[in-house]
């Protein structure tokens, strides 16, 4: 696969979040062709970025989510408080847990929460690719010096 296709992948993968196209993109992430080490050193950068980017955007979407969950809970306890008057902390906490808006905002966090965790162990891989690389072109400037 190209260094344009693996991009493309990412990219859907990113939208879908397959579980075999996750296996299928860390085994080309992750595999090195030590007879192409110069192209791989250089495509590792384009690599990085691309995959870091999506890091940011799931990182904003996860953010995202975070504040409207804050803001429903909020809104619940502001709600609340106008129409009942006073409540405990675990009353306030109990109410907005168990609201049905609060639940569903709840699922898309945490969907954004591992959007976001499966995209930074992409790029903690590509991250110790790099040092692989680096060792390996290390070795093999070393080897061409001894013959």
């Amino acid at each position: 696969m190209n260094i344009q296709e693996q991009l493309k992948a990412l990219t859907d993968f990113y939208v879908s979040m397959d579980e075999e196209e996750y296996i299928k993109i860390c085994s080309d992430v992750m595999s090195v062709n030590t007879d192409t080490l110069a192209q791989e050193l250089g495509l590792q950068a384009i690599r990085y970025s691309h995959y870091n980017y999506l890091v940011v955007k799931a990182e904003y979407a996860l953010n995202k989510e975070e504040a409207q969950l804050e803001l429903i809970s909020a809104q619940k306890r502001k709600e609340f408080k106008i129409t009942q008057g006073k409540a405990t902390a675990k009353d306030l906490d109990d109410l907005v847990n168990s609201s049905e808006e609060y639940q569903e905002q709840k699922g898309r966090y945490i969907e954004s929460k591992r959007r976001h965790h499966i995209m930074k162990t992409i790029v903690k891989a590509l991250e110790q690719k790099k040092d692989m690389l680096v060792q390996l072109s290390a070795q093999q400037r070393a080897e061409t010096k001894i013959y």
